[in-house]
C-alpha cells in the first residue's frame, strides 16, 4: 500500500506541474495580449490622432473577445489534465487492487473448502456414532428377546422384525444427517 501511495503522489504531482505550466502559459497569453492591445491602440492613436470612441470600443470588444476564447480553451486544457489525472490514479488504483482482491477470493475459497471438510468430517463421525448406537441397542435388544422367547421360530421372527426396525431408523437418520449436512452447506454458500 505504500508503493500505491508513493505512486499516486508522483502521478498528482505530475499533474498539479503540468497544471502549474498551464497556468503560467495563460498568464503569459494574457499579458502578450495585452500587451499587443495596448500597443496597438498607441500605434492606431498615433496614426489617427483623432480616434472615435466607437472604434475604441470596437478593440476592447475584441480584446475582450481574444480574452475570452483564451480562457476558455486554458479551462478545457485543465478540464483534460485533470481527467487524464484521475484516470491515471485509477489505472494505479485497479493494478494495485486487483492482487488484493485475488488473494481475498483465494483466501476465502480456501476457507470454504476447509469448512466443507470439517462438515463432511462432522457428517460422517457423527453417522459412524449413530451405527455404533444403534448396533448396540440392537444388540441388547437380541440378548431381551433370547432371554424372553423360548420359541426358535418366533424369536427368529421378531428378530427379523426387530432387524427391519433397526434397518428403517438407520436409514431414516442417515437421511436426517444428510439433510443437515446439505442445509449447512448450503448456509456456508450463501454466507461466502
Amino acid at each position: 500500500m505504500a508503493k500505491l501511495e508513493k505512486e499516486l503522489q508522483t502521478t498528482r504531482k505530475k499533474h498539479e506541474k503540468m497544471k502549474e505550466k498551464e497556468r503560467d502559459l495563460l498568464l503569459q497569453r494574457e499579458e502578450k495580449l495585452s500587451k499587443a492591445q495596448e500597443h496597438q491602440k498607441r500605434h492606431t492613436l498615433q496614426l489617427l490622432k483623432r480616434k472615435s470612441e466607437a472604434g475604441l470600443q470596437a478593440m476592447s470588444v475584441e480584446h475582450q473577445t481574444k480574452l475570452e476564447e483564451l480562457q476558455k480553451v486554458h479551462s478545457q486544457t485543465l478540464m483534460s489534465i485533470t481527467r487524464e489525472m484521475y484516470k491515471a490514479e485509477l489505472e494505479l488504483y485497479d493494478r494495485y487492487q486487483e492482487p488484493l482482491y485475488s488473494a481475498i477470493e483465494k483466501s476465502l475459497q480456501i476457507s470454504q473448502t476447509a469448512q466443507m471438510e470439517h462438515l463432511k468430517s462432522l457428517h460422517d463421525r457423527e453417522v459412524a456414532e449413530l451405527m455404533k448406537r444403534l448396533e448396540v441397542q440392537n444388540k441388547e435388544e437380541m440378548k431381551d428377546l433370547s432371554k424372553k422367547h423360548k420359541d426358535k421360530n418366533e424369536l427368529a421372527r421378531i428378530k427379523r422384525e426387530s432387524h427391519q426396525r433397526l434397518i428403517e431408523q438407520a436409514v431414516a437418520e442417515r437421511q436426517r444427517f444428510s439433510s443437515l449436512l446439505e442445509k449447512r452447506k448450503s448456509e456456508l454458500n450463501h454466507s461466502i
